[in-house]
């Protein structure tokens, strides 16, 4: 199985797809900040409710509750400044072409268990199929996958079969997905 996994990382042309549905994936993610758009979303109608509040003290609608309003939307205003910054502060933390294909070769460097602990994230089998879910240098959620499929084809792999002492050759379809 091992070996599959080496001669997908290694076929020609493969790396490249790799490395360009990673990034692909990257800017998706980046584009599609939701917490980002919530705040950048609240921010502004925060500040369409200080103009309201401003436009009315300059037409001489001044009381105590716009100001202490005025005073909460200030507050406000200045806590969304500061995690709209946050947000696009991890936005800008990209993983370059260079590294995502530096992560993969360097996997292929590694001894077979290294190889295994640093490449894959999970191992699902069933009667007639293995999925494989790499790891990604990209940055999420601990049990994210991203969705890119790497392989998808038939192999024979080493099987025991219940109630018999002897190893026979089983047809998979094995899946990798990143």
């Amino acid at each position: 199985m091992l070996d599959s996994i080496i001669a997908v990382l290694k076929k020609p042309g493969q790396m490249d797809y790799i490395v360009q549905g990673l990034l692909a994936l990257q800017e998706s993610q980046i584009k599609a900040n939701s917490t980002l758009s919530i705040l950048e979303k609240e921010q502004k109608q925060n500040e369409s409710a200080m103009e309201n509040i401003m436009n009315a003290v300059e037409r001489g609608f001044y009381t105590t509750a716009a100001n202490k309003r005025m005073k909460e939307l200030e507050d406000r205003q200045a806590e969304l400044e500061r995690l709209i910054i946050i947000e696009r502060s991890k936005m800008q933390v990209k993983v370059t072409e260079k590294e995502i294909r530096a992560y993969y070769e360097s996997a292929l460097m590694k001894e077979p268990q290294m190889l295994i602990n640093f490449l894959i994230r999970e191992i699902i089998v069933f009667d007639n199929e293995i999925h494989i879910y790499f790891n990604s240098p990209l940055q999420t959620g601990p049990d994210a996958s991203q969705g890119l499929s790497v392989c998808g084809r038939e192999t024979t792999i080493p099987a025991h079969i219940q109630n018999s002492y002897e190893l026979k050759r089983k047809n998979v379809r094995l899946t990798i997905t990143i």
